[in-house]
């Protein structure tokens, strides 16, 4: 497991920037897309698997951190920051997928009034 999360927390990293507006840990690799709601996205072999798949950075940098490689399969790793390439672990929550939608209001008004028991937005 060590191994493995040195590998890609080194491949992480070597992959992203700080923002200095925001304090964000950008991701500037491959990405789904174009535009504001784009993930990033890196080809990862878990250990035990002999094919590598893709998967959001966002939630490697969590498996990665928390070194649980099975998250709940019906939970969102939520950005906290709203931006969606950002990496940085303290802009990161494992939560259900309806709190994770609870914090569109939060950046539609630029207002957080809390998510108990899970963190506040970082607006």
């Amino acid at each position: 497991m060590e191994a493995f999360v040195q590998k890609y927390t080194t491949k992480l990293d070597s992959r992203c920037e700080v923002d200095a507006n925001t304090g964000c840990f950008l991701w500037k690799g491959g990405s789904t897309g174009r535009g504001p709601k784009r993930y990033g996205v890196m080809r990862v072999r878990f250990p035990g698997s002999l094919v590598s798949r893709p998967v959001y950075v966002h939630r490697l940098r969590y498996i990665l951190s928390t070194r649980t490689l099975r998250l709940r399969q019906s939970w969102d790793v939520s950005h906290l920051c709203h931006t969606s390439l950002c990496t940085d672990i303290g802009h990161l929550h494992l939560e259900p997928h309806h709190v994770n939608n609870a914090r569109q209001s939060c950046r539609r008004f630029n207002r957080c009034d809390g998510h108990i028991p899970h963190p506040k937005c970082v607006l």
